[in-house]
């Protein structure tokens, strides 16, 4: 081998370290995913089981089938997926997981999985990236992605899409770090697309949580040349806007259909973050919010935070607090204050989220913090700096082992079932001391210094791995599906869609999109599901057999919350254990005659509990049926023949039925209303109206055999959609392999500065490597 590819090669696998390591660790706190062990394989319940595993479904299956699903039909009678970012149609590390999907013939669980810890891995390297970018040497590089990636509230919402979005972050500090130092065209389109991708990704709260950070740390880096770079900072905001506005103007459309269109004061500031919760910052395992990290990374962040060069640090420090002080949400007025000046804090729910602010921050700050410690060469200062951390740290371990003493010895056990949780906190603190002491004065301060960096990640696994490992938010894997899926397929008219189905988890991961059959039931709790659909299911508790009018012909009763009264109701024909049958169901398209005419939601669902399902309609507004006029307000719904047609097309953007109608009347057809459908009727175009609550209608002139097609034509998702093309390729242009003038102009950083160039500014760990740079990157 020649002594340039051998260099080559070293450099790769040099390269490959980093990522292995955070890979290994990964793998090693998430065991119970992979692990042979008879009965001891579980996965993340909620969320990745119940929602994300049906979208991929979807995607994969449709796929398969040559369409592009912009509307999910098999669940909850239907609903949009464009404007939801949960399913991630435009997010382009999804598509990868779509086409495996749809090549071995569908989505299974394990691609989930996948997803998740792929994201883990992806935001630990980033962080360490954007600490070495900063200066930092190694160990403290792996200090800040350690912290990252494994403390609360990433192991806490565990296989959240919030981590997804949360995984961007120190992503984009690491763009917005590169483009403050040179701000061209090419930085600007990777920073735009970064910002991008955090709401892509799919949790539009954590891109509110992104803008917390990422805004004052870039004011922060240009502050003094933001007029010089307003034109690249515009070319950024324009990239980002073109991967985005096909979601965010799908998403207002869809948001005064749905639930979240209703937000209260409750709503934005509920959370059971408390200010006793701080303890846990110290001390694990005490229950609340689990926010621990340590003693000894505080310690850090605490010294580097008091010394004047070191702005970034406290930027990071008070990004922390402001996190902290809005996960109090209803404890303080600040988030209530600040919502009432700002709507889009009004948008999401629970307060306790904004932890995941306090955790980039603390992570960033700590990885600084622990590399100003490493690298500072004043004899003098790290004595004096040593002696204040070692009186802080014992007085703080003193008041642990105080503490832990009385839980253990108190008669009346105080502090039962803490003991462990203080225990463990006094070890940390002992030996974080000592280590923290070590990197200051001890003559071998590099290798205390990755003995640190290991004993933080051995702490945090020891400290937080219950929080994932034995917590309440795990449950066995999905496993095989095939014998409760087949107690659907087998059922008449399920397989065929003559017939929709009710699952309330007795087959469940959302049945109806994993099997291609509709169903009324699936991601029911949805904070992005049509009202009109929630309104339907409030009908439904009150009296079970109003689901007839979603042409539920079978309904599966499962665990799902609130459970149904069914028993003795002659409505429900038993057929198996858990499974019956409606005896009276509306026909999935249905002709009537004269429909009750109603002026108002509300008016629609009362007046549609006292029909018989099948034999009559309602419908809202102003509705012309042929020669005869309106049907008036109040008039009997069960008047008129009632006939039944089919459905000859079912396809996720479009539907066409066939009807043969005695006269001029209504068509119902048993799917979810929503704007974005057009219809024609015989060729020529018609209005829907909104029939029975939550499904579309559309009204026939005459007697005889009518075609009615309805195509789903999101305006606003098309028309934005070539702009969000060209993001792709403005992206891939930036990304594109090109021959580099010379490495000379390559800045450097990190553990490579601090061989070339002694740090300099009193120990700031990234100030050798900013004074290379042109201009400055800290004002």
């Amino acid at each position: 081998m020649s002594p340039s590819r051998r260099r080559t090669l070293v450099r790769g696998l040099r390269g490959a370290a980093m990522p292995a390591a955070y890979t290994a660790f990964v793998l090693m706190q998430f065991w119970y995913l992979w692990t042979p062990i008879e009965g001891a394989a579980r996965t993340w319940k909620y969320d990745p089981q119940h929602a994300y595993w049906g979208d991929l479904a979807l995607y994969a299956n449709t796929l398969l089938d040559g369409q592009l699903a912009l509307w999910n039909p098999f669940d909850r009678g239907g609903y949009p997926l464009y404007g939801d970012p949960q399913p991630g149609l435009l997010y382009p590390p999804n598509w990868p997981l779509f086409v495996w999907g749809m090549l071995t013939g569908g989505a299974d669980y394990a691609l989930v999985e996948v997803k998740v810890i792929a994201h883990w891995i992806f935001g630990a390297v980033g962080m360490h990236l954007f600490a070495r970018r900063r200066g930092a040497v190694e160990p403290a590089c792996y200090v800040g992605g350690t912290l990252f990636s494994f403390t609360s509230p990433t192991l806490r919402y565990g296989g959240s899409t919030l981590n997804w979005t949360f995984a961007w972050i120190p992503w984009i500090l690491w763009a917005t770090d590169r483009f403050a130092e040179r701000p061209d065209l090419r930085r600007a389109i990777v920073l735009g697309s970064f910002v991008a991708m955090s709401l892509l990704a799919g949790a539009p709260a954590g891109f509110l949580f992104m803008l917390i950070v990422a805004i004052p740390f870039g004011i922060h880096l240009l502050w003094g040349r933001l007029r010089g770079s307003a034109g690249m900072i515009g070319v950024a905001a324009l990239v980002s806007l073109l991967w985005l506005l096909p979601l965010v103007l799908s998403n207002l459309e869809q948001v005064p259909a749905s639930v979240r269109a209703t937000r209260d004061l409750t709503f934005i500031t509920g959370t059971p973050f408390r200010l006793a919760h701080l303890m846990n910052l110290l001390i694990p395992k005490l229950g609340g919010e689990n926010i621990y990290i340590g003693l000894a990374p505080l310690v850090g962040l605490g010294i580097a935070a008091g010394t004047q060069r070191l702005g970034t640090v406290r930027l990071f420090l008070a990004i922390a607090a402001l996190g902290l002080l809005f996960a109090l949400g209803k404890n303080t007025e600040l988030l209530a204050s600040v919502a009432s000046l700002l709507p889009p804090f009004t948008l999401f729910r629970w307060a306790h989220r904004y932890l995941y602010v306090t955790n980039v921050a603390l992570a960033a700050g700590a990885a600084l913090g622990i590399s100003y410690l490493c690298t500072l060469d004043d004899p003098e200062r790290l004595r004096a700096l040593a002696r204040a951390a070692t009186r802080v740290c014992l007085l703080i371990t003193a008041i642990l082992g105080i503490a832990w003493a009385v839980s253990v010895g108190a008669a009346d056990k105080l502090f039962t079932g803490k003991n462990d949780a203080l225990g463990l906190a006094l070890i940390s603190a002992v030996l974080g001391t000592w280590l923290v002491r070590a990197v200051c004065v001890s003559p071998r301060r590099q290798a205390y210094a990755w003995a640190l960096a290991a004993f933080v990640a051995v702490d945090i696994w020891v400290a937080n791995g219950h929080a994932h490992a034995e917590g309440p938010g795990l449950s066995p894997k999905p496993g095989d599906t095939t014998a409760r899926d087949l107690m659907a397929l087998e059922l008449d008219g399920v397989r065929d869609l003559r017939y929709r189905i009710f699952d309330r988890d007795l087959i469940r991961f959302r049945a109806g999109t994993r099997l291609g059959v509709r169903d009324l039931g699936g991601y029911e709790d949805d904070p992005l599901g049509l009202s009109r659909y929630r309104a339907f299911l409030e009908m439904v508790s009150r009296n079970p057999a109003t689901m007839g009018h979603a042409n539920v012909r079978y309904y599966f009763h499962g665990a799902r919350r609130p459970q149904l009264r069914i028993a003795r109701r002659r409505e429900f024909q038993p057929l198996q254990n858990n499974v019956y049958e409606l005896r009276e169901v509306a026909p999935a398209v249905m002709y009537v005659a004269r429909p009750e005419r109603v002026h108002s939601e509300e008016q629609a669902f009362a007046a549609l509990s006292k029909i018989t399902p099948g034999t009559g309609a309602v419908v809202e507004g102003e509705v012309a049926l042929g020669p005869e006029g309106t049907a008036p307000a109040g008039t009997a719904a069960q008047g008129g023949p009632i006939v039944s047609g089919t459905m000859t097309v079912f396809e996720p953007n479009r539907v066409v039925a066939e009807i043969e109608t005695p006269g001029p009347g209504l068509v119902v057809v048993a799917e979810a209303y929503y704007p974005a459908w057009t219809a024609e009727v015989d060729g020529e175009p018609a209005p829907i109206l909104v029939a029975n609550g939550m499904f579309r209608g559309v009204s026939v002139a005459g007697a005889g055999r009518h075609r009615i097609e309805m195509r789903l034509r999101p305006l606003r998702f098309w028309a934005t959609l070539p702009g969000y093309l060209g993001a792709c390729g403005l992206l891939l242009w930036t990304l594109w392999p090109r021959r580099r003038r010379a490495r000379a102009d390559e800045p450097v950083s990190g553990a490579a500065a601090d061989e070339r160039e002694p740090p300099a500014s009193n120990g700031d760990p990234g100030a050798a490597s900013r004074e290379r740079r042109a201009p400055s990157g800290d004002p």
